[in-house]
């Protein structure tokens, strides 16, 4: 009886795996980003007011990357400048344990728009070494005709192991690509039930 349930519970738990992302934002996808196009391959809802949808270029997976978009919608009582504290405070924290932790906050006075744009690490001196650089863009967005939230669009890239070196040695270019793009873009409509 055991053997016969092996792979009936195999057959279920591939269809887990296989099943398609969740697109509980309104964009599906695929969103583009220096010229690359990003699917859907994660979403999650939490907490009743978080929600979080992470694209990846084709042939990448969310356990090694090397470029990811993210959305993040805060539907709360909350604002941009709450949420950028959040994030220094994570940062500063980080900054005792983590040498190459660096961060940098700009605003956008006309947009009411603020960019935090900052790199993280692990295992900087080891043959596992990660280091991650990331651009958040906040901004406050109006859900239906009543309520806000703050909605982050976030870059992501990372390198690992020996390709590390090489990496940082091109991120000041790269960084300010991307910073670019990232402030210049168009940002998705978000499309959440506001019950």
């Amino acid at each position: 009886m055991k053997l016969f349930l092996l792979p009936f519970i195999a057959l279920i738990m591939l269809g887990i795996a296989s099943e398609k992302p969740l697109d509980r934002l309104g964009v599906s996808g695929p969103l583009r980003f220096q010229q690359t196009a990003f699917n859907l391959a994660f979403s999650s809802h939490p907490t009743a007011t978080f929600y979080l949808q992470e694209y990846l270029p084709k042939g990448e997976n969310m356990d090694h990357f090397t470029q990811l978009l993210t959305l993040r919608v805060f539907n709360q009582k909350t604002d941009v400048k709450q949420l950028i504290n959040e994030k220094i405070t994570e940062l500063e924290a980080r900054k005792k344990t983590d040498i190459m932790c660096n961060y940098q906050v700009m605003s956008n006075e006309k947009s009411q728009e603020i960019i935090v744009d900052f790199i993280v690490s692990d295992k900087i001196d080891g043959p596992q070494a990660i280091v991650e650089f990331n651009i958040y863009r906040y901004q406050q967005i109006a859900l239906g005709t009543t309520k806000r939230a703050v909605l982050v669009y976030a870059y992501s890239q990372r390198s690992y192991g020996s390709a590390v070196d090489a990496y940082l040695k091109a991120l000041p270019q790269t960084r300010h690509a991307a910073l670019d793009e990232l402030a210049k873009a168009k940002l998705p409509t978000i499309k959440i039930s506001v019950n």
